[in-house]
């Protein structure tokens, strides 16, 4: 697993603008974006649009953990080497719309500032004000792999997010005939 202080490489990279999740769970594991695709739930597509956010979901990131043999638990503070889902904007449709998964590297108290794996080559540093702000939004998803779930409610929450992907999987397979 990456700690949070390795820096990501280029097989983790993402190959459009809208497979963040593949992204940040290859550097995440340490694996490649290639070998995450290939092992997601649903076929993955590039639809380039916001079709694309439907193969992304949460659930099918559990899906993708659980399957694979993963281990993960649910957290309300970013640790190194966790995976969150930010949001960018200022209503709960924009956030829900424009949504991006990365890699949390660490964490600069005295700066007040974060380093983050963002699916590019290289990290970027921010404003922990603005990172925080941006994990506000619906879903606010922050997981750590590696260690086993023991909440009885987030095991709730993760069941739900899976359960409605498994939904979505024959909706996926049929918007994925055409392309």
């Amino acid at each position: 697993m990456n700690s949070g202080e390795e820096l990501p490489n280029k097989n983790t990279a993402m190959e459009n603008s809208y497979d963040c999740g593949p992204s940040m769970l290859a550097s995440a594991l340490q694996s490649d974006i290639k070998t995450i695709k290939g092992e997601w739930p649903v076929k993955w597509k590039n639809f380039n649009s916001f079709l694309d956010n439907l193969f992304d979901f949460p659930g099918m990131h559990f899906l993708f953990l659980k399957n694979n043999g993963f281990k993960f638990r649910l957290i309300d503070t970013p640790q190194p080497g966790c995976c969150c889902l930010i949001h960018f904007g200022d209503t709960f449709y924009t956030k829900l719309m424009n949504e991006h998964w990365i890699v949390f590297l660490s964490e600069d108290k005295q700066n007040g500032t974060v380093k983050l794996d963002w699916g590019n080559d290289y990290p970027i540093t921010m404003a922990s004000s603005v990172f925080l702000n941006m994990l506000n939004g619906f879903p606010r998803i922050m997981y750590l792999i590696g260690e086993e779930e023991k909440s009885l409610w987030n095991r709730f929450v993760i069941l739900f997010w899976a359960c409605l992907s498994t939904c979505m999987i024959p909706l996926l397979k049929i918007i994925s005939l055409f392309r």
